[in-house]
């Protein structure tokens, strides 16, 4: 009889322990297991713990809620961390749009299919667009969702990540609903273009973001990660970093 009262009493300490413990789960989740939200695990050999956890949705990370848009670099990382959690970095962004194979020219394939993401499909021309009637809720095009069940990486609005681009301390990844497809997708192109002009101090109409979470904190080499690895790209071997002040203007 003790025995089996101990034996009670140990498995409610331990369902104590689970249930406080932040939602998160494995990257084989159902979509039936979580479909409000929650964080999905990444494998990364290349992380420095080996994975990471990202939002399944935009913030506020709920299916069916409209993502948080009008954010600048500051108001993402301060909503994070209110969150306890913090801002994915450039390069966890990426690895979970690529997805495991790094395969994914847009986070549901390697083609482009028309209507699977909230993007355009060409330029608007003649109509003024209202940014706060373009936006959808969470989970909205269900299958604009990576392999791993990630959701809207690829337009609605574009987000935040750390990043050491341009020593602006972050960048926009993704696009928005307002991007047409060769500016929306995985790789981080379009925002790194030396026409494309970025405040991060400004509350942008189409900008949002998501959070992540890892056991060690993001140092500043892992925040330039992403950035090493196009300069590695480059033709010139990464030797010749982008400098703004070599643009000249075309009359």
């Amino acid at each position: 009889m003790i025995m089996s009262l101990l034996f009670v009493i140990a498995c409610s300490s331990q369902s104590d322990v689970t249930n406080s413990e932040p939602q998160k789960e494995t990257s084989t989740t159902t979509l039936e297991d979580s479909k409000n939200g929650g964080m999905i695990k990444i494998e990364d050999p290349n992380h420095p713990d080996g994975e990471f956890w990202i939002d399944r949705f935009e913030y506020p990370n709920q299916r069916g809620k409209l993502p948080q848009a009008n954010t600048s670099l500051q108001k993402a990382k301060d909503q994070c961390s209110n969150e306890g959690k913090r801002l994915c970095t450039a390069a966890e962004w990426r690895r979970a749009c690529l997805g495991p194979k790094a395969t994914n020219t847009f986070s549901y394939g390697g083609e482009y299919v028309k209507g699977t993401c909230n993007v355009m499909d060409s330029l608007a021309t003649g109509k003024q667009l209202n940014p706060d009637e373009q936006t959808t809720p969470g989970g909205s095009f269900e299958q604009c969702q990576t392999e791993e069940y990630v959701y809207d990486m690829i337009g609605n609005v574009a987000e935040w990540v750390l990043d050491d681009w341009r020593n602006l301390g972050g960048t926009l990844e993704g696009g928005a609903w307002d991007s047409i497809s060769q500016f929306a997708d995985c790789s981080g192109y379009s925002s790194r273009q030396p026409d494309y002009h970025l405040s991060t101090n400004a509350e942008i109409p189409t900008a949002g973001f998501r959070c992540c979470s890892s056991t060690t904190p993001p140092t500043t080499t892992e925040i330039r990660r992403d950035l090493e690895s196009r300069l590695t790209d480059l033709p010139t071997g990464g030797k010749t970093e982008y400098n703004p002040d070599n643009e000249v203007q075309l009359s």
